[in-house]
């Protein structure tokens, strides 16, 4: 008798006897009937293992592709930052150099007379003092120095005034005064998710007010950013999944912590990371 699973023969069942009685007929007709449920089962258990299997497949692409993220975003913060050290460092001592020369070559064409050539001196010692202020911009963007040398509650500070120049909102910035052991990597995952948030309540919000807070408390580094704006419903919470609240959770992942949003139906958002900080970093963040 087959076992058919899947509509395929898995197994034979043969039966033996010495000699034939005319009830192995019923028993044969009714170990038949068992067979198809049987079947069913051993279907069944296989179609789980195989679920099993794939969702242990999907876990383990899912930790690799998280590793993945976190050695990459690891890798272009380190590529950021060399870029803005270069900009600043070798860029910067160029064009200082060359607007010496030009302000040493407008004194000698002072001295001749020499009207026009003033004039075009002039001109190109603005071009290099917008290139200069540029060059100084873009390295900002990329890396603010003020991370890497005064640590992250200044860089924080750093932030809140500079959305506090581009927006009428008003910002206060509550910076425990504690020293806590952050890695670099966990300083600048708190660092962009603050401006990622920042830059949410500007373009987004139509807020009035926003507090930002970094703590340190019970072992946790905790940062909140606070706004009185209109607030997320759950279907735009949902949609931005795919935008910058995805990239924040990740950042906040890798950098061992948890980030939630909350929107209350009172109107506001708060963005709230925490994270425990790092017992191997090498140094205590400045304050």
């Amino acid at each position: 008798m087959p076992l058919v699973v899947s509509d395929s023969v898995t197994a034979v069942l043969v039966f033996l006897a010495k000699r034939f009685d005319p009830r192995s007929a019923t028993w044969l007709t009714a170990i038949d009937a068992a067979l198809a449920p049987l079947g069913a089962l051993v279907e069944r258990m296989a179609t789980e293992a195989r679920l099993r299997q794939k969702e242990a497949e999907a876990r383990a692409s899912r930790e690799s592709l998280r590793q993945l993220s976190q050695r990459t975003e690891g890798l272009l913060e380190a590529e950021r930052k060399q870029i803005a050290r270069e900009l600043h460092d070798q860029m910067g001592s160029d064009l200082t150099s060359i607007k010496i020369e030009l302000q040493i070559a407008r004194e000698d064409a002072l001295g001749a007379a020499a009207g026009d050539a003033v004039e075009h001196i002039d001109a190109a010692c603005t071009l290099v003092d917008s290139m200069a202020g540029s060059m100084r911009a873009l390295a900002t963007r990329l890396r603010p120095a003020v991370l890497d040398v005064y640590g992250l509650p200044a860089a924080i500070e750093w932030l809140a005034e500079q959305f506090g120049s581009r927006s009428s909102c008003e910002i206060v910035v509550e910076v425990d005064e504690g020293n806590s052991r952050l890695s670099d990597t966990q300083a600048t995952v708190l660092f962009r998710i603050c401006q990622e948030a920042l830059t949410n309540v500007l373009r987004h919000a139509d807020a009035t007010r926003v507090l930002v807070a970094l703590r340190a408390t019970d072992g946790h580094v905790e940062l909140r950013i606070v706004d009185n704006g209109r607030g997320l419903d759950e279907s735009r919470l949902r949609s931005s999944q795919r935008l910058g609240v995805i990239g924040m959770r990740e950042r906040a992942k890798a950098a061992g912590g948890r980030l939630q949003i909350v929107s209350p139906p009172s109107g506001g958002t708060e963005v709230r990371v925490v994270l425990k900080p790092d017992p191997s970093a090498g140094g205590e963040q400045r304050t």
